[in-house]
C-alpha cells in the first residue's frame, strides 16, 4: 500500500467515526454502507461517487460550495 493510499484509508476512516457518531450507528457499519455504494456505483472513491450524485442531481452542493463541483475550461 502506497504512502498516499494509507493517508486515504485513514481519512476514511475518521470519516466513518464522524457519519457513525451522528448517525447512532458503529463504524463499521457505516464503512460497509460505503463499500456497498461504492461497489453500486463502480466508483473507485468517495470523491467520485459523490460527483456522481452531483451530476445526477441527487445531491445538491450548498451555494457557498458550489465552486468545488463547477468544472472549469484551463485556458493555455
Amino acid at each position: 500500500m502506497s504512502a498516499e493510499q494509507d493517508a486515504e484509508n485513514r481519512a476514511g476512516a475518521a470519516g466513518d467515526r464522524a457519519i457513525a457518531q451522528a448517525l447512532f450507528l458503529s463504524p463499521r457499519t457505516v464503512h460497509s454502507h460505503i463499500e456497498h455504494l461504492l461497489r453500486k456505483t463502480g466508483s473507485a472513491s468517495r470523491a467520485e461517487a459523490t460527483a456522481l450524485a452531483v451530476r445526477d442531481g441527487l445531491l445538491r452542493p450548498a451555494p457557498e460550495h458550489l465552486d468545488r463541483f463547477v468544472e472549469r475550461a484551463h485556458v493555455t
